[in-house]
């Protein structure tokens, strides 16, 4: 019997719970499809894109690079981070995402969105602009739908986002359009710096990998500057960084009337992508692959259920454990944090678990349990913070049935007691030898 373990998919958890290929295949097809359609049309496009001797083709290696470091840079303490998201970057990408469908999404829409505004005789900040707008459009209905059905997407679940547009934050807006913007403006910049007898394949990938890079770099660091600037120092709404934004936009503009005044430009050419077909297939096909989880009626995707999770709580993860499209957090403080931080948990296999409980892992935490500790006297304590007795009941049968199927013995009816303490007891019996373990 193959084990249906529904963590996030290519999590490091869920890699590690399939001994066998044919489970991995069996349980995840439509994740793994669609990691590689993703990569066959990205193959395509950069085929077709040097076949046909376009620019474009290395747009596409600058719109990778720049995700990739934007996903990976901000690698800064928790105090550093925590001003703008609860993720490290680099353990994010590696434990938490699937970084090759964010790199290839992000780098399909990109190529789409620069070759639509290749013919809309537009200065290069103009056309930037529009490109990011494009991209946005495009992408938005990905950016809406996606994180509720394939949970993996830029760092859309943090909830220090309180202002949303459609359950979108505005800064996430913001920020995707800021890495559009500056990926197209830097690589037309510094693709038109280069001398016509240096114009070759070398010299356009390392204006691409520069370009990608330091767009994310600039990218990082505007955030991080609207958010204190916003947030912090005005204790405004989020919302207004959007307005701010439209603002400094505005004050750039000035240069791009006097380049149209000037010059055989013409501000008509910026509507010119909305009436392709390209364009509107384009959207299409971002709301077909966010929404074909619920016509196919899959449910790997989507992680549901109590479960327990080994290690620290030092990550926020999204859990939908309803339809796919709500997400329900699962919050509480982590007891071993100084600061109190409020984290929400996916789930991991029982087999780690079990690792886990045998060897004696500390910190041990769960959606639903606040802590797990093992004392050096071979008895372990389970801690589970629960407000009515009923839930207590359910989640007592659901340890013994679902969970940890014959690890665990409960009483039967489960042993509730300390009505007068908001926090009850449950008490459980472990048949691991010698082991006596109690939930308080």
């Amino acid at each position: 019997m193959h084990r249906n373990f529904e963590g996030r998919p290519f999590s490091t958890e869920w890699l590690v719970s399939f001994k066998d290929p044919r489970d991995l295949w069996q349980e995840h097809w439509f994740a793994l499809s669609l990691e590689i359609a993703n990569i066959a049309i990205l193959f395509q496009i950069l085929r077709h894109a040097k076949t046909r001797g376009n620019e474009a083709c290395y747009v596409v290696i600058a719109a990778m690079v720049s995700v990739i470091c934007f996903e990976m840079l901000p690698m800064m303490p928790q105090p550093g981070y925590l001003l703008w998201w609860y993720h490290q970057g680099l353990i994010n990408v590696l434990h938490q995402r699937v970084p090759s469908f964010i790199i290839t999404s992000f780098a399909i829409v990109h190529y789409v969105a620069h070759n639509l505004t290749k013919d809309c005789n537009l200065p290069t900040t103009t056309r930037s602009f529009v490109t990011g707008v494009l991209g946005i459009l495009m992408y938005f209905p990905y950016v809406w739908l996606a994180p509720r059905l394939l949970l993996s997407l830029v760092h859309l679940d943090d909830p220090v986002f309180k202002a949303r547009f459609l359950d979108v934050p505005y800064f996430q807006v913001l920020i995707l359009f800021l890495l559009f913007f500056h990926t197209t403006q830097l690589f037309l910049q510094n693709h038109e710096e280069i001398e016509p007898q240096d114009r070759n394949s070398v010299n356009y990938t390392w204006c691409a990998i520069l370009s990608g890079s330091v767009s994310a770099f600039y990218t990082i660091v505007e955030q991080y500057l609207l958010y204190l600037i916003i947030t912090l120092t005005l204790k405004q709404h989020a919302g207004w960084c959007l307005l701010a934004a439209l603002a400094i936009t505005a004050s750039l503009a000035k240069d791009e009337l006097k380049s149209l005044e000037m010059k055989s430009y013409s501000i008509a050419g910026a509507l010119q992508p909305l009436r392709s077909t390209i364009f509107w297939a384009a959207v299409g096909l971002f709301v077909f692959s966010s929404t074909l989880p619920l016509w196919l009626k899959t449910k790997d995707l989507k992680s549901k259920g109590i479960r327990l999770e080994l290690g620290p709580c030092h990550i926020t993860h999204d859990v939908s454990n309803t339809s796919p499209l709500e997400i329900t957090r699962r919050r509480f403080i982590c007891q071993d944090d100084a600061q109190h931080l409020d984290f929400d948990f996916h789930c991991v296999n029982q087999a780690a678990l079990r690792f886990g409980v045998q060897n004696n892992v500390i910190n041990c935490s769960c959606c639903t349990l606040s802590n797990w500790r093992i004392d050096p006297n071979n008895s372990c304590l389970l801690q589970i913070c629960f407000m009515r007795s009923t839930r207590m009941n359910d989640f007592c049968r659901k340890l013994c049935s679902e969970i940890w199927p014959g690890l665990w013995t409960c009483s039967s009816p489960c042993q509730v007691w300390g009505a007068e303490n908001p926090h009850a007891y449950i008490e459980y019996e472990c048949n691991i030898p010698k082991v006596k373990c109690g939930v308080v």
